[in-house]
């Protein structure tokens, strides 16, 4: 990674150092880290992460980064729970790293329902008998069911399970310091959970550190806002966190930066003022007037500097100055980022390669002189992906990946996300079971961007399904928004089209009634039900009659109910689907029952 130099931070670090004393005594904590970009949030925690690992080796550190939206894609549609399976599986790889054997009871407080969403994980449980062994029992055993008929553990299980797990190992093994970062990109569900971690970490040894942007908070959701802020008023009235608001440094601590920057060199006061009112304080925007400077011979190595303030053309703005950088590439590398760019913040170098038709070899040696000598990009390492060693790298930050992304045509974007649908579709058929759910949603960002609405719908409705199997139900209606929403732009959908829409409205009206919203999902089950006599589909007819029925039945409609599972029935019939007559002659058996009609049940359930 680009070294950083630290300044001005020296009250934050004491402040959680306080909050790190305090979780170690067994009295938790969530801190949220507040600031606008580039203040230093992710520099802060880094140093914070340094000097605990340094000091307090019993101590285990885990972070995750919330993935910006691809293109121009709203930041609702993010695949779910992701800061927080990236976090379990740090804890779980570093102790696999260290040869320690706890990971066993470990992956067992996670239990089936993370176990089967956290990429990687099952290839070790393949190679632990005794937790594979428990595993497939409690997936044997079955959950609780739910109010209503649903069979399935909910949101809130799946919640209590995650925080039991990290307060179980802070408790039995190491204490736990946890770190989010961008957290105005996460997903709805994962900002619910977080909610409730903070409500139960008060007696454990888990310090939770979350930073955000408020600005991109606010105007997130089209201006509605992320859910971080009504979460962050939540746990202010019920003093569930400690806040810390960073500020822009000072004129002392401008100095500071130059003195470990240029160690020796003597600055004028007249260039520090200079520096400092320029920079208006901005970590972000303080480094990068100084690298311009440097590149145009203005600092040199020594740390002097030769010019005259009134000639230098340096443009107001972190953007302006990071617009001027990029502008000093040569036309190859800008446009290797730009390409870069619309794979997402992060990239690799395989997919580049095919975007840019180029040997992988050549490109590496371009992007080790972006990363060396520009400083706009860093190297995460190596990976696998379609098969093959790649090399996944990272824009330094949000502001460089946008100012290349926006220096793409609306043509260029288009070809360019089309490329990335073909290859990472092929990566979503190689894809184990609990990675589909990430490559499904980014797929959906990538093809709206192509226009491939047909696509868009097809792994809209993946996403959906994968976001209901963890009870991820904002996300689920997320997506089938999206899916909907690119079938309505194609001009005359075509049979897969049409059964598309109806699969989507099936998943959202059942979505709708699992979360009790069972006046929508009627509606959404007589829409679906139009679209499939339409189209002559009788299985989807069938099963759009049968959930009518389930929701009239909760709406109390019981004669509403018994007609839709009549003509669900004749469907069903027809079909000879033995499972669909199985599961509706059960549910009206359930309507007897509720009428004290016990006899008429018997007969409905011996059918069943």
């Amino acid at each position: 990674m680009v070294h950083k130099t630290f300044v001005g931070r020296g009250g934050e670090l004491e402040t959680l150092e306080a909050h790190l004393q305090e979780a170690l005594e067994g009295r938790g904590r969530v801190v949220l880290i507040t600031g606008e970009a580039g203040i230093g949030k992710t520099t802060l925690v880094e140093h914070f992460r340094d000097q605990v690992l340094s000091r307090y080796p019993e101590v285990r550190f885990a972070g995750a980064e919330c993935d910006r939206p691809i293109g121009e894609m709203d930041v609702g549609a993010l695949s779910a729970y992701a800061p927080f399976k990236a976090l379990i599986a740090q804890l779980v790889n570093q102790e696999r790293e260290r040869g320690e054997h706890w990971a066993l009871a470990y992956l067992k407080e996670v239990g089936p329902s993370w176990l089967g969403v956290i990429p990687g994980l099952g290839d070790l449980l393949a190679a632990v008998g005794e937790t594979g062994a428990f595993v497939l029992k409690r997936r044997q055993e079955g959950p609780e069911t739910m109010a209503g008929g649903v069979g399935q553990m909910g949101q809130e299980q799946m919640f209590q399970q995650a925080v039991n797990t990290f307060k179980n190992i802070a408790t039995r093994h190491n204490p736990l310091v946890l770190f989010v970062d961008d957290w105005h990109w996460a997903d709805d569900s994962s900002t619910n959970l977080l909610f409730h971690l903070a409500r139960q970490v008060g007696d454990s040894r888990i310090l939770f550190l979350a930073a955000f942007r408020p600005h991109d908070a606010r105007t997130a959701r089209e201006g509605k806002g992320h859910p971080i802020l009504q979460v962050q008023n939540e746990m202010r009235r019920y003093a569930l966190a400690a806040e810390m608001h960073l500020t822009f440094l000072g004129r002392e601590e401008v100095g500071d930066y130059l003195r470990r920057e240029f160690p020796g060199a003597r600055f004028a006061p007249s260039f520090l003022e200079w520096l400092w009112d320029i920079s208006d304080g901005n970590p972000l925007f303080l480094s990068e007037y100084v690298k311009l400077l440097r590149q145009d011979g203005l600092l040199t190595p020594e740390g002097e500097f030769r010019g005259d303030f009134s000639q230098i053309e340096v443009p107001q703005g972190a953007r302006g100055v990071i617009e001027e950088r990029i502008r000093r590439l040569s036309d190859d590398l800008r446009r290797t980022l730009a390409y870069a760019s619309a794979e997402g913040e992060r990239f690799t170098t395989l997919v580049l390669a095919r975007l840019l038709q180029s040997d992988r070899l050549s490109l590496l040696e371009k992007l080790q002189v972006v990363e060396r000598v520009h400083e706009l990009i860093a190297s995460l390492g190596v990976e696998v992906l379609l098969g093959e060693k790649t090399t996944r790298y990272a824009f330094n930050h949000t502001l460089v990946y946008r100012a290349f992304y926006e220096s793409l045509n609306e043509e260029q974007r288009e070809l360019l996300h089309g490329v990335i649908v073909e290859l990472m579709g092929e990566e979503y058929l190689r894809a184990a079971a609990e990675e589909r759910g990430l490559l499904a949603t980014q797929l959906v960002a990538h093809a709206a961007e192509a226009r491939d609405y047909l696509q868009e719908a097809r792994y809209a409705l993946e996403a959906v399904r994968k976001a209901g199997e963890v009870y991820a139900h904002d996300e689920a209606l997320g997506q089938c928004a999206l899916g909907l929403a690119a079938l309505g732009q194609m001009a005359e959908p075509s049979r897969e089209g049409r059964e598309l829409e109806i699969d989507l409205l099936l998943e959202r009206g059942q979505t709708e009634r699992f979360t009790g919203r069972w006046q929508e999902a009627r509606a959404t089950f007589v829409r679906a039900a139009e679209r499939a006599r339409a189209t002559d589909d009788a299985a989807r007819l069938a099963s759009a009659r049968y959930h009518t029925g389930w929701v009239l039945d909760l709406l109390g409609e019981m004669e509403g109910a018994l007609r839709a599972y009549e003509e669900s029935l004749s469907l069903f019939e027809q079909l000879g689907d033995r499972a669909g007559l199985a599961k509706t002659y059960s549910n009206i058996g359930l309507i007897h029952k509720a009428r004290g009609e016990y006899e008429a049940a018997l007969e409905w359930y011996e059918r069943s």
